[in-house]
């Protein structure tokens, strides 16, 4: 589950911070620094608008960050889903095939119509070895 759930989130978080933050930090410092409020003796010669161009390629670069961050999250999420019964609900016990003393392991008394890990493992095509 740890790499999927690592997969969610860089498809959620990377796109930001990689495109999108920098792109609004740009603009913010484009419209301070350049801006139409300043009069062409209060700004160097050396700051300038963005163009059209520059405005164009900023637009699909940030919409292509957009599209990343949906596409990547549907696809983790997707994946998650489709290995929802391996990985079992969130805060239940996963410890069994790893060690003997875990509470809801088959080998406690009353514990083993309760844990279908052997089940889960047999139906993901996947061999259960037992507690350890």
């Amino acid at each position: 589950f740890f790499a999927d759930a690592v997969e969610l989130i860089g498809a959620l978080v990377s796109p930001i911070a990689c495109y999108m933050l920098p792109i609004a930090l740009y603009i913010r410092w484009s419209c301070d620094f350049c801006g139409s409020q300043l009069t062409a003796e209060e700004r160097p010669t050396w700051k300038h608008r963005p163009g059209i161009l520059e405005l164009s390629i900023i637009g699909l670069e940030f919409a292509l960050s957009v599209l990343i961050m949906v596409c990547g999250s549907y696809f983790a999420m997707r994946t998650i889903q489709e290995k929802w019964e391996i990985y079992g609900p969130p805060f239940a016990c996963h410890c069994e095939g790893i060690w003997r003393t875990c509470t809801c392991s088959k080998d406690h008394a009353g514990m083993a119509a309760v844990c279908r890990a052997p089940q889960l493992m047999e139906a993901a095509g996947l061999p259960f070895l037992g507690p350890m």
